[in-house]
């Protein structure tokens, strides 16, 4: 809920500074596709069907919640991990405000300082260096393969 409220917040943002020249930023209608959903449609806005889908029965899911940033300081991102993921991945982060951006994980350690290459363990207390900083709160996602 709080992806979907954060995109719908900036497009509205948007449109009032815009005005007339008013254009949905693909940033915002990429967010919509990150979050677990089901098929979107009009639904019942013009009346009878289509209504709801119910052909495919299920949920789409594009990305993963990996871990969430519990702080930043001097380089540093300390992170609690949710599902699994590796060194070498780019994760896309989503800022409790603010447009999402994307950081590659270069090294990762675990909660004694050892530098690991998989955080397969979920709730493991994780840090990972990067100068990019990542505000206390965001999720960080990995795209589904």
């Amino acid at each position: 809920m709080a992806v979907t409220t954060n995109a719908y917040r900036h497009a509205l943002d948007d449109y009032y500074k815009q005005g007339d020249n008013w254009h949905l930023a693909e940033w915002i209608k990429e967010e919509l596709e990150k979050v677990s959903h089901r098929e979107y449609n009009t639904g019942f806005f013009y009346g009878g069907e289509p209504g709801q889908v119910t052909s495919n029965g299920g949920y789409i899911r594009h990305y993963d919640v990996v871990a969430v940033c519990d702080d930043y300081k001097d380089g540093t991102a300390y992170l609690t991990q949710r599902n699994r993921f590796f060194t070498g991945d780019m994760l896309d982060v989503l800022p409790p405000s603010g447009v999402p951006f994307n950081v590659k994980v270069e090294k990762m350690f675990n909660d004694k300082g050892e530098e690991i290459e998989v955080a397969p363990h979920a709730m493991q207390k994780l840090t990972m260096p990067t100068e990019i900083e990542i505000p206390k709160g965001s999720l960080l996602r990995k795209k589904r393969i």
